[in-house]
């Protein structure tokens, strides 16, 4: 004889009742999920960091995770504690970024969101100019001052 069991937020479970009580009670399927953990956005290059966890809030280490940025793929490499890492080029143009992480055994984990980079680019300007009129006048009267020595000498 078999009687359903419900378990909260899992599933039903089939009860065999023979003559010893057999109960299965599934796995709950884990979850993998991802953080964006720090962004170095500058040129020529970005570099940015991915957190990839479960439903615990523990690291996943053996995860894979790809990139799709502009249309390429790239993969992201393991650094430490569930942190991947990625380089890209940048870009002068929004751009939409999808992240995938793979576990065996775990359903995949999808980040898609929009980087727009405001490159500013800064010119520095010497306000106000040197006067060159206060310098030459010094230069000049330090000649006359010369010359006027001079002669006084030769007398």
């Amino acid at each position: 004889m078999i009687i359903p069991v419900f378990i909260p937020l899992v599933y039903y479970v089939p009860v065999y009742i023979n003559q010893y009580v057999h109960i299965y009670v599934p796995y709950a399927a884990n979850q993998v999920f991802i953080d964006i953990y720090d962004e170095d956005l500058q040129k020529p290059n970005h570099t940015i960091q991915y957190y990839v966890y479960d439903q615990s809030g523990n690291p996943i280490y053996d995860a894979t995770v790809n990139v799709n940025y502009n249309g390429t793929d790239y993969a992201a490499v393991f650094t430490a504690n569930g942190i991947y890492q990625i380089i890209l080029p940048a870009s002068d143009e929004k751009e939409t970024i999808t992240v995938t992480a793979t576990k065996l055994w775990y359903p995949d984990a999808t980040l898609t969101y929009d980087l727009n980079v405001t490159w500013v680019i800064e010119t520095v300007t010497e306000e106000g100019s040197i006067s060159l009129l206060p310098i030459i006048a010094s230069l000049i009267t330090f000649s006359f001052c010369t010359i006027a020595i001079n002669r006084k000498r030769k007398n």
